[in-house]
């Protein structure tokens, strides 16, 4: 099956799925996910040009870096130029319409883009493309299946299930500005965090740490480390060993966690990749919930 989309017309298209249970379950684009260090990175081609992309729920908008932008001979808008924010400081930034964006059998045409920058660190492999956000996601059920190298794109369709064989457990979150919030179990307290493919390391905020009884006074004996993040900052946490974090049915004895304060109101963390890659993860953006299997070794 080749899908195409087409801004201003995806969610008319995707309505249509609704009606077709067997649709539903039908891929329409498996992309390999190559690991960087921690960071899922996908191939697509732009234009005509090949170009890798960071997998990354936790990003409100599909970004473009300046200088892949440049390359290709992408045509900048700056009369939409808009804000984005990180971990850090918010950036002004152009916009952009490619022709095509290609991820496998999927074409996107003249979808919008944000042009601006990011940080990775010293990924090896080089620096990525651009980020790969929740804007384009948030159209399909996405299947991330890290353990076995790949990335499934189904039709969004309300009510539908992960055609998996193994056992998973359903958790019903919510959407925020196209990121997901699942509860988590943090000392037993229930916190708000945040499905994010494009956070190396799960961290939690300065007021989640103070409801699971880590007081000021407690972090502040806690060791410093450095944050790499999205935008011209950088940040520093407090690494705090916590008695217990639990997921669904999971729970996980004495993680330790960067803890920072959180610049998104109702938003107390973010569950990273080294959660995510040892699990299966289905992301059902039609009914909100997120499905988690244990991937067969």
């Amino acid at each position: 099956m080749i899908a195409r989309l087409v801004a201003g017309l995806a969610l008319l298209l995707l309505g249509a799925c609704a009606g077709s249970p067997g649709d539903c379950r039908r891929a329409q684009a498996q992309l390999p996910i190559e690991m960087r260090r921690n960071i899922p990175v996908v191939a697509a081609t732009i234009d005509g040009a090949p170009a890798t992309l960071v997998l990354d729920t936790g990003a409100e908008h599909t970004v473009l870096l300046a200088s892949f932008v440049d390359r290709i001979g992408l045509k900048r808008d700056f009369r939409h130029a808009t804000m984005i924010r990180g971990m850090g400081s918010a950036m002004a930034t152009a916009a952009a319409r490619p022709d095509e964006i290609v991820l496998g059998h999927v074409t996107l045409d003249h979808w919008p883009v944000i042009v601006g920058s990011f940080s990775t660190g010293d990924l090896p492999g080089g620096v990525p493309d651009g980020l790969l956000g929740a804007d384009i996601l948030a159209h399909f059920d996405v299947d991330i299946d890290v353990p076995h190298g790949r990335v499934t794109l189904y039709p969004a369709c309300p009510g539908a299930v992960p055609p998996w064989t193994e056992p998973y457990v359903s958790l019903q979150g919510r959407l925020v500005r196209g990121r997901f919030l699942i509860p988590v179990k943090l000392n037993g307290v229930t916190i708000p965090v945040a499905v994010d493919t494009g956070a190396e390391y799960s961290l939690v905020s300065t007021r989640a740490a103070q409801e699971a009884g880590v007081s000021a006074a407690m972090l502040a004996r806690d060791p410093p480390a450095a944050l790499a993040v999205v935008g011209p900052d950088q940040l520093t946490a407090r690494v705090h060993r916590f008695r217990e974090i639990g997921l669904g049915a999971e729970t996980y004895p004495n993680p330790v966690l960067p803890v920072i304060a959180f610049p998104t109101p109702g938003m107390d963390g973010l569950l990273g990749m080294n959660y995510l890659r040892r699990n299966r993860i289905w992301l059902s953006y039609a009914s909100e919930q997120v499905f988690v299997a244990r991937a067969v070794p």
